[in-house]
């Protein structure tokens, strides 16, 4: 039941990762994904090529969570970084909505102040004539 993974599927395997950690960096490169996102997907590259190259850490987790084969091992990993990452991406977009508040509750501040100041601006002569 534990048999290991074969050459051809070790080496598509690491294909696959290495091609997600070049897309990775490519993005980040081309600045459509953020430095600080970019560490998360990397280390889950890098995660990837270690379940492959290292299969018996991944068995020895399976017996150590007492699941029937490897594969419920990496989907009880694979559920838990997501939902990681929906924590991380729940926070981001909290302290975003704040800061969006904080924004707009200045610029309100600041727009008030302005017309304030021209309300009280005597009118120019070129007004008056």
């Amino acid at each position: 039941m534990e048999t290991a993974m074969t050459v051809h599927q070790k080496i598509a395997s690491t294909i696959v990762a290495l091609g997600m950690m070049a897309l990775i960096l490519y993005l980040v490169r081309k600045r459509h994904l953020r430095e600080e996102f970019s560490l998360i997907w990397l280390l889950c590259g890098l995660a990837m090529v270690g379940v492959v190259w290292f299969y018996p850490v991944l068995v020895f987790f399976t017996h150590l969570l007492g699941a029937v084969l490897p594969t419920t091992t990496m989907f009880i990993f694979a559920f838990i970084f997501v939902l990681l990452l929906c924590l991380h991406f729940s926070i981001s977009l909290s302290r975003l909505r704040t800061q969006m508040k904080d924004l707009t509750q200045k610029l309100s501040l600041m727009e008030a102040r302005r017309e304030e100041r021209e309300a009280l601006k005597p009118p120019d002569s070129e007004d008056q004539q």
